[in-house]
């Protein structure tokens, strides 16, 4: 399947924690070739690296990002939580 005219590279989906080898024959900044399936854009939940070390961080930074925002949000609704406990009634 891999011939002379194509490379490596390596594809992530984020929201499965998916590394995959895709081989491309061109890119450029902004588009990838791949092979037998013509041009395809990158997009952001379709990244491709060169290496599997790249990849793999980019997937680490993605999950560590939405713990952060879990984070955050958990902090808001323990407030949210709080307010609404020490709630008393005016009538």
């Amino acid at each position: 399947m891999n011939n002379a005219a194509s490379f490596k590279m390596y594809y992530t989906v984020d929201y499965m924690d998916i590394i995959d080898i895709v081989f491309v024959t061109r890119k450029s900044e902004s588009s990838v070739w791949i092979m037998y399936l013509g041009r395809e854009r990158r997009e952001s939940r379709s990244r491709y690296f060169d290496t599997f070390e790249d990849a793999k961080q980019s997937l680490i930074d993605s999950v560590s990002k939405k713990i952060e925002y879990c984070d955050r949000e958990m902090v808001i609704l323990k407030n949210r939580l709080e307010r609404l406990s020490n709630l008393k009634s005016d009538i």
